[in-house]
């Protein structure tokens, strides 16, 4: 069963939410501090998060932010005034999977709340696993031994690409088109330095850095386990 928390600093909007939401097959939990949610979202894990954004510090668009450097980063719908299409605007760049305007119907809200946990769901062949290595190309999540590894989008397309072609030697050239890489800044030391984050990301996860073994003048590979 999917858990979503809700923070909204007026205790009605909290009762109502949840009253539009008692059909779906969820767990909803409320939180009308967004200090205390902040601390929750970083000891617990949820698949929704529902985010006013007019609240005390810190306020939506703080645990927006927040959210999206958790080792699993639940989806997030951000809840706006009514008219105020920049907040919606900014909301979406800033990595929310959607938006509800108060006021809302409820039918609305439920179908909104369904069409991102759908969404969110992994499917038939969207994990792959390695040598100890997880890649979720739907949830775009990675673990080692179940350990989840906080990377950041060109880190998790590095290691997805190598996972799915263990054995396979990659150049330097060939991973910056991976990860699409085409600033004048980028070059070999670009890839070098993804490569060493994530090495340490393993290591702390349990794992040996060399699991992703460098091919001198040539590139990289994913290795076998040590």
């Amino acid at each position: 069963m999917n858990t979503i928390l809700i923070v909204d600093d007026e205790p009605q909007m909290l009762e109502l939410i949840t009253d539009c939401l008692q059909l779906l097959p969820v767990e909803v939990q409320t939180e009308h501090d967004s200090a205390a949610a902040r601390k929750r979202l970083q000891t617990e894990s949820f698949d929704l998060v529902m985010l006013d954004v007019m609240m005390p510090s810190p306020d939506g668009w703080e645990l927006l932010k927040e959210t999206a450097g958790l080792p699993s980063p639940p989806s997030v719908i951000m809840l706006t005034a009514l008219g105020d299409n920049d907040q919606v605007v900014r909301g979406l760049q800033h990595g929310a999977d959607d938006y509800v305007t108060k006021p809302f119907e409820p039918a609305i809200l439920a179908a909104r709340v369904e069409a991102v946990l759908r969404r969110k769901r992994p499917h038939s062949g969207s994990t792959i696993s390695c040598n100890g290595l997880t890649v979720d190309s739907v949830r775009r999540q990675a673990a080692f031994e179940g350990s989840c590894l906080s990377l950041t989008k060109k880190e998790f397309d590095l290691v997805a690409l190598l996972v799915k072609r263990p054995g396979q030697v990659f150049t330097r050239q060939q991973l910056l088109d991976e990860i699409d890489d085409h600033a004048s800044a980028a070059s070999d030391r670009t890839v070098d330095t993804h490569m060493k984050n994530i090495r340490e990301k393993i290591r702390r996860a349990g794992g040996s850095s060399s699991l992703i073994e460098t091919v001198w003048g040539i590139g990289y590979r994913l290795g076998n386990r040590k």
